[in-house]
Formats: C-alpha cells, sequence, structure tokens
C-alpha cells in the first residue's frame, strides 16, 4: 500500500471531476513522469482512460475514495478483489441465452457496479444481487437492487433461485480457480432442482488437464455445455483473458437408482430359489400388463483381444484386494454377501442363468479390468445386486443392471474359481426395452463408466423406443440441451469420426463439430481435427467453409431452402443446399447491380464471384487509390464457398491506365502549344528529344569559354544545384555534340602529353575519361592534381568551361515532353545561345498533322504545294507533308530557320535585356524636344506636349511598354542614336 507523491497530489488537485464522480480530467500539460504516475493512481482506485472523451472514467462515484487518499490515506490495491465488469455486449448474449425472465427471481452472486444485473432487470428479471466491496455495493443499493449478502461464499437463500447469473472472480489471493468455487456453491447451495445456472469462467477449464479442472469440465458436460466467447471480450474492462460462458440446468428430481454404500459385511448364502416358479411368476406379471419396446435378444460375445486395455476405477473395488486375500479366495471362493437391497426383493439365481444385455450402453470391457473385478469378488464377494428381467421363451435372466459384474462372476466361473450352482443375488423386475435400457444407462452412468458415445448411441435407442428428450433429459439429471447434443453426435459421427474418438485422436468437443458437418466439409474438419486444432478453430472452419443462414442476402423464408440449424446453439445455421443458395445469392448481386447502375456516381457495377472465403480483390485488376472519383464503381464480391457478399468500390486498372493516358496525351498536347505557342494535338517524344538536344548543344557551346559564368556555374553544382538543371556529375548527363569544347581540350591535352584523358567520342557524356572511384586511397587523385597544377588558369578555366558546360541545358529522359527549364531559357539568353537545328524526316514524323502544317505556316513555306499550287493542307497524308516541307530544308537552314519546338522561350527579364531597356531610356534623357517628338511620331504617338519634361516621360513610359522584341527591333531609337556617342550600347 502507498500514497501519493507530491507532484500526483497536485496533479490531481488541479483536475476537474463530473458531479457524479465518474469522469476525471486531468488540468494542463503534465510531466511524463509525472503523468505516468498520476495514471497509475488513478487506476488504483479503479478509473480507465478513455481517449473519445479525453478523461479518466470510473464505474462508482470516485468522490469519497478521491477525497480519502488526497488527505493522505494509502492508495488502494489494485483490483484486490479481481474485479472487471462485464461488457454489455457479451452481459446481453449471456441474459439472451436464458428463458422468459419476466417476473423470473435471478440471483447475481458478484454484482459488481450492475453490468449483468441492469441487463437482467430489462428483461423483467427480479434480481437480488451480492457484492463484497463497500463502495460498489453501495452504488447497487443507490440503483435500486435488492443486497442480499456481501461474501456470496458464506450467503445460504431461504429459498434457492430458478435463475442464477454470474460472473465471478476468477481468482483470489488464496484461491488460482475461485471461480469454481464460486460456480459450485451457487449449483450446491443456491439453485433451485430444475434451475439454470449461467457463468462466465476462464477458459482454461476447457483443455486444463489438474484435477480440478478436468473434474470441473466434466461437471459441465454432464449438466449443460459451454461456448468460448469471442477472443478480447473483456479488453474494454482491462484484461485480455480468453473466457468461455456455461450453461448448466440442475436436474429436477434424483435418479431412480441412486449410487448406495456397500456393505462390507458377509452374511451366508441363502437356500437355492424355486428357478421355473420364479419365471413362470414373472411371465404371468408381464402378460397382464402393456409390453413395451422390442423382443430381448440373445447376448453378443465379447472377447479380451477385441477390447483396448484401460485402468479402472470401478465402485466393486472399495479397496485394495492383498496376494493372501487373492490366494484363499483362488482356494476358496467367498459367496456372495448380502445385498444392501432387502432379502425379500431378491431371487438368487445359479451363475449359469444369467446373460448379458445387449441393451448395455457400454461396449468396451477391458479384459485387466474385469480380471481385477474378478479378483475382488473372489476375495471379498460381491457387494450389490444385479437386476434383471425374464428372457421371453427362455430360461434365463437379462442381466439389465451389473453387466460387468456379470462378465467377472462368469469369468471366475469358466476359470473353475466358482461352482457351477453359484447363486447371484438378482433383482427381477418387468421392463420394457426402453425401461431396461434408461436403467442400464443410468447405473453405467453413476459408476461413470459409460463413455459420451456409447451414452450418446443409448439415447438414439431410447428415442426410437419411443421416449422424449425430456424424458431422458430428466432420467438422467442432464439438460435437455446436452441429450440433442448426444443424440447429433450418435447420428452424424460417423465410422470415421467414431473411430477416431475410440482411438483417442480427437475429444469429444471436437467430435461434436465434426458430427455436424458433411461431405467436403466434414472432410476438412475431420482433418483439421486430427491436426489438433481446437474446438473454436473448427468452428472458424465450417463459417468459413459452408454458406450460413446469416449471409443470405435473399429472402430465406421465401425460398423455400433447408436449413440446417444446430439444436443446441453452438453453430449457426447453414443451407443443406449451398449450391441452390448460392444461385439465390447470385441472383440478388446482379439485382442490387441493376439498382446501383442508375446512381450517377457509378462509373461501372459489377458482380464477381471469387473461389475463396476471403473477398478480396485481385490488385492488377482493381485499385481503391490513385485514381479520379470520376472512374470509381462497385464491385460486389460475392463468394462461392461461404456465400458472403461485400461491396467495394473501386476503379479498374484498365479504366486507371486509359484515363492516365488520355490525360498524358492532353498533358503532352498542352505542352507542345504552350513550346510553340499555338494549340494543336500531341509532339512525339522523339521530337522533343531533338528540340532538347538542339538547345543544349547551343548553350553549352555558348558556355565555353565563359570563364566567369562557368565559375559561378560550379560553385552551384558544388552546392547540389537541382539535378535536372545542373547536374554535379556528368554520369547523368546527356550527351551532345561539343566539338568546339573537344578541341579546346585536346589543344590543353597536348601540353600535358596526352595525360589529361579526353574522350575520342564524338558523342562524349564525359569531355574527360578520367574517374576516381569511392575506394581510391588519394594517392592516384594526387597525381592527376600535379598534372593539372602544371596547366595555366587560363587553361584551368577552359576545361572547367568545358565540364561544366557538358552538365547544363539537361532533360528529364523518362519524361521529356516538357519545355526547357526556366534555368537553361535564362542561362540561354544571358549568354546569347544560338540554336542551330535541321529538319529531317525522323524529326518530322513526331508531329501530327496539325503540328506539321503549324511548322510549315511558322517557316512561310505553306503555299505553292499538291494540285494547283494550293496550301500545305490540301495534302492527303503525312507522308505527302513531311515530303513538301523538306523540299525547302536547305533554304530554311541557309536562313537560320528553327521550329518552334526547337527554341528557347522568349525570356522576358534577362541581363541583357535589363541593360538594353536601361541604355535606351538613358538615351531619351539626353535627347532635345525635337527629337524626342520624332520618336513619338515614329511610335504614333501625339507629340503635341506642353513641355520637352512631359514628351520625355511619355516617351520613356512607351519604351516600358515594349516587350524586348519591340524594343530592340525599334530602327527608329537606332537611328537616333547615331549621333549620340554615349548611347553606343542601346545601338548595337
Amino acid at each position: 500500500m502507498s500514497r501519493l507523491s507530491p507532484d500526483v497530489q497536485a496533479a490531481l488537485r488541479a483536475a476537474t471531476i463530473s458531479e457524479d464522480g465518474l469522469t476525471l480530467t486531468l488540468a494542463g500539460q503534465l510531466d511524463r513522469k509525472v503523468y505516468q504516475a498520476t495514471a497509475k493512481a488513478i487506476e488504483a482506485l479503479g478509473g480507465r482512460w478513455n481517449r473519445k472523451a479525453g478523461a479518466h472514467l470510473f464505474q462508482t462515484n470516485a468522490r469519497d475514495v478521491l477525497a480519502r487518499v488526497l488527505d493522505g490515506e494509502a492508495l488502494p490495491k489494485k483490483n484486490p478483489l479481481a474485479f472487471f465488469a462485464t461488457p454489455e455486449e457479451l452481459a446481453r448474449q449471456i441474459v439472451n441465452a436464458v428463458a422468459d425472465l419476466d417476473g423470473v427471481r435471478v440471483l447475481e452472486p458478484s454484482a459488481g457496479t450492475g453490468a449483468l444485473a441492469d441487463v437482467l432487470r430489462e428483461y423483467g428479471a427480479q434480481v437480488d444481487v451480492i457484492e463484497l466491496d463497500d463502495t460498489r455495493r453501495a452504488h447497487l443499493q443507490a440503483a435500486g437492487y435488492r443486497v442480499v449478502g456481501t461474501d456470496f461464499l458464506t450467503f445460504t437463500p431461504s429459498e434457492p433461485y430458478p435463475v442464477i447469473v454470474m460472473n465471478p472472480p476468477f481468482r483470489s489471493e488464496d484461491d488460482a480457480q475461485a471461480y469454481i468455487a464460486h460456480i459450485e456453491h451457487a449449483w450446491t447451495h443456491c439453485l433451485a432442482p430444475g434451475g439454470t445456472l449461467v457463468a462466465i469462467a476462464p477458459s482454461g477449464f476447457t483443455f486444463r488437464q489438474d484435477r480440478r479442472a478436468a473434474a470441473f469440465r466434466e461437471f459441465v458436460e454432464q449438466y449443460g455445455e459451454f461456448g468460448l466467447n469471442d477472443e478480447g471480450s473483456f479488453t474494454e474492462s482491462g484484461t485480455g483473458v480468453q473466457t468461455a460462458t456455461v450453461y448448466v440446468r440442475k436436474p429436477a428430481e434424483e435418479a431412480v437408482m441412486p449410487a448406495k454404500k456397500a456393505s462390507s459385511k458377509n452374511t451366508d448364502q441363502p437356500s437355492h430359489t424355486d428357478f421355473q416358479q420364479m419365471v413362470k411368476e414373472t411371465r404371468e406379471k408381464m402378460n397382464a400388463q402393456p409390453k413395451g419396446g422390442r423382443k430381448a435378444k440373445a447376448a453378443p460375445q465379447v472377447t479380451a483381444a477385441a477390447l483396448k486395455v484401460t485402468a479402472s476405477s470401478d465402485a466393486d473395488l472399495p479397496f485394495p484386494v492383498s496376494e493372501a486375500q487373492l490366494e484363499a479366495a483362488m482356494a476358496e471362493p467367498a459367496p456372495a454377501p448380502g445385498p444392501i437391497l432387502n432379502t425379500d426383493q431378491l431371487n438368487w439365481l445359479p451363475v449359469t442363468a444369467l446373460v448379458a444385455s445387449p441393451l448395455n450402453p457400454r461396449k468396451k470391457f477391458p479384459q485387466e479390468a474385469l480380471d481385477s473385478l474378478a479378483n475382488s469378488i473372489a476375495a471379498k464377494g460381491l457387494m450389490q445386486n444385479l437386476v434383471g428381467r425374464v428372457m421371453p421363451d427362455a430360461d434365463t435372466v437379462e442381466v439389465i443392471a451389473g453387466g460387468r459384474r456379470l462378465r467377472a462372476l462368469t469369468l471366475l466361473h469358466d476359470t473353475g474359481r466358482l461352482p457351477g450352482g453359484y447363486l447371484v443375488p438378482v433383482r427381477v423386475q418387468d421392463m420394457t426395452d426402453l425401461d431396461a435400457l434408461m436403467l442400464a444407462v443410468a447405473e453405467n452412468s453413476e459408476r461413470a463408466d459409460v463413455e459420451p458415445l456409447e451414452e450418446a448411441d443409448a439415447f438414439v435407442e431410447m428415442i426410437r423406443l419411443g421416449a422424449s428428450v425430456e424424458d431422458i433429459a430428466l432420467r438422467f439429471k442432464c439438460s435437455a440441451r446436452v441429450v440433442e447434443k448426444r443424440l447429433v453426435l450418435a447420428d452424424g459421427l460417423g465410422d470415421d469420426g467414431r473411430e477416431l474418438l475410440d482411438s483417442r485422436a480427437i475429444s469429444i468437443s471436437q467430435a461434436q463439430v465434426i458430427a455436424q458437418t458433411s461431405g467436403p466439409l466434414r472432410s476438412h474438419v475431420i482433418t483439421a481435427a486430427k491436426r489438433g486444432e481446437s474446438v473454436k478453430s473448427l468452428q472458424s472452419l465450417i463459417a468459413r467453409s459452408t454458406f450460413l443462414v446469416d449471409r443470405a442476402k435473399f429472402d430465406v423464408a421465401a425460398s423455400g431452402l433447408e436449413v440446417i440449424e444446430d439444436l443446441f446453439g453452438s453453430e449457426p445455421a447453414r443451407f443443406a443446399d449451398p449450391k441452390a443458395a448460392l444461385a439465390l445469392q447470385l441472383d440478388w448481386a446482379e439485382a442490387r447491380k441493376a439498382t446501383l447502375s442508375q446512381k450517377k456516381e457509378q462509373f461501372f457495377v459489377e458482380v464477381r464471384k471469387v473461389n475463396d472465403s476471403y473477398l478480396q480483390l485481385p490488385y492488377d485488376a482493381y485499385t481503391t487509390y490513385d485514381a479520379p472519383n470520376s472512374i470509381f464503381g462497385t464491385v460486389i464480391i460475392v463468394s462461392t464457398i461461404t456465400g458472403e457478399v461485400s461491396e467495394k468500390r473501386c476503379a479498374r486498372t484498365a479504366d486507371v491506365k486509359s484515363a492516365r493516358a488520355k490525360e498524358q496525351a492532353q498533358e503532352r498536347a498542352q505542352n507542345a502549344s504552350e513550346a510553340t505557342g499555338s494549340d494543336g494535338g500531341a509532339i512525339r517524344k522523339s521530337g522533343w528529344v531533338d528540340a532538347h538536344e538542339a538547345r543544349a548543344t547551343a548553350l553549352r557551346a555558348a558556355l565555353i569559354g565563359d570563364h566567369k559564368r562557368t565559375v559561378a556555374l560550379t560553385i552551384l553544382s558544388t552546392l547540389q544545384a537541382q539535378p535536372v538543371t545542373l547536374r554535379g556529375s556528368l554520369d547523368h548527363a546527356q550527351p551532345v555534340p561539343i566539338p568546339t569544347g573537344l578541341a579546346r581540350l585536346r589543344e590543353i591535352d597536348a601540353k600535358v602529353g596526352g595525360q589529361l584523358g579526353v574522350n575520342d567520342h564524338h558523342l562524349p557524356k564525359r569531355p574527360i575519361t578520367k574517374k576516381f572511384g569511392y575506394d581510391n586511397d588519394g594517392v592516384e587523385v594526387l597525381l592527376y592534381l600535379d598534372l593539372l597544377m602544371t596547366l595555366s588558369l587560363e587553361d584551368l578555366l577552359d576545361v572547367q568551361s568545358v565540364l561544366i558546360a557538358q552538365a547544363v541545358g539537361g532533360w528529364t529522359d523518362h519524361n521529356p515532353m516538357h519545355a526547357p527549364y526556366a534555368f537553361v531559357t535564362r542561362l540561354a539568353a544571358d549568354t546569347g545561345a544560338t540554336v542551330q537545328m535541321r529538319l529531317t524526316d525522323a524529326h518530322l514524323k513526331a508531329y501530327p498533322r496539325d503540328r506539321l502544317i503549324e511548322l510549315a505556316e511558322d517557316a512561310g513555306i505553306a503555299e505553292g504545294h499538291g494540285v494547283k499550287a494550293g496550301h500545305i493542307s490540301t495534302l492527303t497524308t503525312n507522308t505527302e507533308i513531311r515530303a513538301a516541307i523538306l523540299q525547302h530544308e536547305g533554304a530554311l537552314a541557309a536562313r537560320g530557320y528553327v521550329p518552334p519546338l526547337a527554341r528557347f522561350p522568349e525570356v522576358a527579364d534577362t541581363a541583357r535585356a535589363r541593360q538594353y531597356r536601361q541604355d535606351a531610356k538613358d538615351l531619351t534623357a539626353r535627347l532635345d524636344g525635337q527629337q524626342i517628338s520624332t520618336l513619338l511620331e515614329d511610335l504614333g504617338v501625339d507629340p503635341t506636349a506642353e513641355t520637352a519634361a512631359d514628351g520625355l516621360n511619355v516617351l520613356q513610359q512607351e519604351i516600358d511598354d515594349m516587350t524586348d522584341t519591340e524594343l530592340q527591333d525599334w530602327q527608329g531609337l537606332r537611328d537616333m542614336a547615331q549621333p549620340v556617342p554615349a548611347t553606343a550600347t542601346a545601338a548595337d
């Protein structure tokens, strides 16, 4: 037990708590360690963080306990009573499984904060509660519940309850399996005969092999059943333990033949009974009453070799047999002792007059166990009488109860250890086959000798003989659901399943699941069970492998399809004819498709069948992202295995590719329009590459020898400028012809004896082939540095200009359909780079028809072609248009014509243009009024200004409004600048 630190106290005092004491909100941003300590303290007080609420939530009013802790009281131990509230969804599932509760008295003996009690009261039950914790008990009283106790394990009601619903503590400080003690107490001391008990328990008892868990599991299977809850069902309550829900029903009355304590006192054997007289009297009684059932059959032959030897815990062995006793019995067998029943109710019959009943559900009698029982009888005598009936038309008695004892007696007789006239106490009574079968099963059940499958076969025979499920349940002190489970087991397990169960290859719980399957599904389930799959895994396999009714989208009732329903509710209902159900499911899907297709937001609607239980779309055919909304549609996926349906909003990859192709075509057309200055179709990639190469050739040639600019570019390269505009590594540069640069490098290389390593290729990516790897130790680099240091600064600057020029003017290789980058365009304008490009047929093939006609018009060669020397657009094919253009190729090259695609875009704000504009304005400032008027008249502006200064302002404003081309082409300004030497720059 610990107390709050000062920091945590301060944090809690600053927090706000709601009026009902259920919500606590911390104030401000706490230090990480302080917050962690505060959160632990809040959890110890019963609070849990809720992200949605942004606060810690309590299930009961926390004001008082918080105040006590802040006053110095120690923190309570975290959850000392192992309290975890039942989640509402699980609580409703549990209560729904109980019969009508309206007005019924129900006990909730570990009520906590009332999670189960609230649902029970909602269903009309009169709920009594018990709770050990003071705070939670006060909460229950405030909620109006009748609190009948505090410590449940010491509580005994004055009147037992017909229904108990409980979520007991799973463990306590002194009991790791406390839930078993709580359930046993509820069953023994609080539940009325015929009553129902539903409890939540940890799932460990379903598979653990320790004695207590195994005994509890047998108790549950005898009187009811259990079902595993969903994994993580208690996560919201603070624990991840896997749980199960136990359903058991207490028998309404005791069995007809309860086990009785055998007497150890030997008595003398009574005198021989007139057997023939007894048979006569018994037959007269039987003839006087209505007969039920079939005629008794002869007992089957049983051999030890056909049986598997197992350990015995038979009630006929109350204590061990010593070797001395065994030897004495061999010499002189003891007489049968006095039975526990009154002598006048028994007949003493020779062992040879008794035969085993074929109705005995127990079919296996291990030889070792029979030998042990025979030795015990030989040493101690028979501790309990047998029960039989007279065989019709025979002088023998069919032993109904005590078949194993009869076999042991027969073994003693056959081995000569009993005389032929040895008399056995038998209670002979009139019984139908149904009476006999029920008695045989009851006797074996009391001795825990009967196997579940043997019991199941016996129940089936009882039903055939006229018993109802309720009759069997009442007689054998079990619930009707247990009987129904046994009937399903016997009917559906099959020979292969029986063999696996007999050999212990599968458990009874696995066998119960297998019994509910058929066809290929059954084979899958058996294979999984043999692999050791759990019951829950087998149930999941069934759910994934069959058409469940709850997956049907069509009207099941109207379909007329047969539905297989699990009688005891542990498996969901499924269709007997899944193919017919699938056909109806697909019809529904087609109808759904027709409905969705009418909606505007659907680009398409498809029904897709998948031969799998997982409803997934193939990634190569559909996508759910990276696609325009306009091409999204819906795929209705139907599993041909489970019938499950899912609707997926997605786009088809084929549509996405088509849309992208259209977008790219539009983008290429737009790029071509921007590059050429006119609208038209897209130009193919090869045409763009030709244009980029022509521009790069011009720009790189202009940079060679421009030392100042190339030094600046080298600095930019070392600063890692954008690689698409200035590549620091020549490995990624696109090669173009640089004959001037290579020639200069060869001149310099000759000065150092050819040691520079100039590339001889006509299109070198690397003008100098020398390259240094990362693993270089520096020696080679130093040698090359020494070589470079022998060159003059002028030579080094020339080498630098060639190398950096090769890194400039690049484009994007994978998508060259774009105009030159702004950096390249500006650099070309600053250097005065002049593009030269000859038209070729290969280049023109990249142009669509409208672009070819546009190029001809731009070059001024559109007229004078084809029929009657008309416009080039009158030509029929692109081949004819290209041929017509190439007729002028020589003339176009002679006048320096460059197609629009290969030109550098006009740059409105370059250094040369800015300087030229400034020089022009400086020139006009030195002109007189007459000269200004002449220039204004040349521009078409009214020169009638009041003063020369006004005319100058108008003229300079006109200069500012001109484009670079208009200003540089203004011949009048050039003529005016001739007599003014200071304006030489503007007159160039």
